[in-house]
């Protein structure tokens, strides 16, 4: 190995540990990790169900993960944020090697790369447990073990396609990654590609096949299908219209989609390989990154690997002004497009440098630990230091079963407590759900009940006054807690 790639791997190890450090040691925080991190313990808790028990909108894997580091390390979210380093670690390995496989260039432009992709992580909340982070080695691995396709085992191509398929059982969108690769596979190899797509396509549906086998054995093969597939629907439809013209944006994501693959077919011979392939992958990341129209960080996080792939194609293929005018064009377009304007604002900027700055400054003593664990937010008006006194709080009361009315879902992990009802958080409860919740409450008679916002819902009616009395009032948490008489 040569002087300058030791140094160029140096830089580029040095600065990995900079951008990851702080997430590494953050407090519990994030919605999305507590909404895991409660189902995880769920599926400890008395053999429960995944699904039955306790229901989300995703497939399952990211669950079992969070049981299993649950298993052995209880709440904390450390070994998971170490796990998540390891993951995006491989991840730029994996890029380093691919770029290498595909251009014989300096060691700095491979490490260019690994920085770019880092640099998104920084800026896509590449510091949370989320599936696209997850899902992205799977997507790299597949990338990278059918990188020779034409010359690719039948085997290698099975494997290639078990990676992708395990990322799809983290999350749905990864199947975006695998309809551009078989897109890309066909484009260019077309008619010689079948045999080698088939074998990819069977590693790709066995993981899922067999996450199928084990519900239907448990008789919840639909609440998987539900999660796996249909609830996305609505999700989608949530936000189903542009800032622009007032149409379901569904169908113009699938005509932008479709129009572009087209007029890739068409001219695909002008394309080196190599960057056909990568425009497909990222049309497809754009449309999986877009089509819910919600301006959530994590969502940009499957564009990482593209672009930042693409962009080394583009700047040894073409002059740098015409590679800073396409990267432009790529902001200017996420910019207009609905809510995107969101992405690239200065107080969301100024948010996720203020966080690092946190950390930092707790890390060399300018703050105390009462002051850093405050700086984070797990809800509206709750930091994760409330969450801790609040978990305390019923922690005193000795009492084994709890349902929470709010967005505050790490409580069922940070308190240990028996789950009672299928949902873990109020944002899946809508009006067609109540009943069924209130159902469950009188069924099972928690224990405590935590309301957030103080709004009183169904739970407590007048009807139920009778059974709840009220503990404890966090008036400046808007949030109160009430115990069974």
């Amino acid at each position: 190995m040569t002087k300058k790639k030791i140094v160029s791997i140096a830089c580029l190890v040095l600065l990995f540990i900079i951008i990851k450090l702080p997430s590494v040691i953050e407090p519990v925080w994030v919605f999305d990790e507590g909404i895991y991190s409660a189902i995880g313990h769920f599926l400890l808790v008395h053999g429960n169900i995944l699904y039955a028990n306790a229901w989300d909108n995703k497939p399952p894997s990211i669950y079992y993960l969070f049981m299993v580091s649950r298993m052995f390390w209880g709440y904390s979210i450390v070994p998971l944020r170490i796990f998540l380093l390891l993951l995006e670690a491989g991840e730029c390995a994996l890029v380093y090697k691919l770029v290498r496989f595909w251009f014989p260039v300096s060691s700095w432009v491979y490490a260019a790369t690994s920085v770019g992709i880092l640099l998104l992580f920084f800026f896509f909340d590449g510091n949370i447990v989320n599936g696209e982070v997850l899902f992205m080695f799977f997507s790299i691995a597949s990338l990278y073990i059918s990188r020779k396709f034409e010359h690719t085992s039948l085997f290698l191509m099975l494997l290639a396609g078990l990676c992708m398929g395990i990322g799809i059982s983290i999350k749905i969108t990864a199947a975006c990654d695998m309809a551009a690769f078989i897109a890309a596979f066909l484009m260019i190899a077309q008619t010689k590609a079948l045999n080698k797509i088939v074998f990819y396509i069977s590693g790709i549906i066995t993981p899922l096949l067999l996450y199928g086998l084990y519900f239907l054995i448990q008789n919840h093969f639909g609440d998987y299908l539900n999660a796996l597939l249909y609830s996305n629907k609505d999700y989608v439809a949530a936000y189903n219209t542009t800032s622009l013209i007032h149409i379901n944006s569904f169908y113009i994501h699938i005509f932008f989609l479709f129009v572009s693959l087209a007029i890739l077919y068409v001219i695909r011979k002008k394309f080196h390989p190599v960057m056909l392939f990568l425009i497909i992958w990222i049309i497809f990341a754009c449309f999986s990154t877009l089509i819910s129209a919600r301006p959530y960080f994590h969502y940009l996080m499957q564009l990482a690997l593209p672009v930042s792939l693409l962009s080394v194609v583009l700047w040894m293929k073409i002059k740098w002004k015409t590679f800073l005018f396409v990267f432009f064009l790529f902001l200017f377009s996420l910019y207009f497009y609905r809510n995107g304007a969101y992405f690239f604002t200065y107080a969301s900027m100024q948010q996720k440098v203020a966080s690092y700055w946190n950390t930092y400054s707790y890390l060399v003593g300018k703050q105390t630990e009462n002051q850093y664990v405050s700086s984070f937010s797990i809800a509206q008006s709750i930091s994760t230091y409330d969450l801790l006194s609040i978990t305390a709080y019923i922690n005193s009361l000795k009492k084994q079963s709890i349902f929470i009315w709010g967005d505050v879902p790490w409580l069922y992990a940070t308190v240990k407590a028996d789950p009672q009802c299928t949902f873990t958080s109020r944002y899946y409860i809508d009006s067609s759900l109540l009943p069924q919740t209130t159902e469950c409450i009188i069924k099972h008679k928690p224990q405590i009940i935590v309301d957030q916002d103080g709004k009183n819902y169904a739970f407590l009616s007048s009807n139920d006054e009778r059974y709840y009395m009220l503990s404890k009032n966090f008036p400046h948490l808007h949030l109160s807690i009430y115990i069974r008489r």
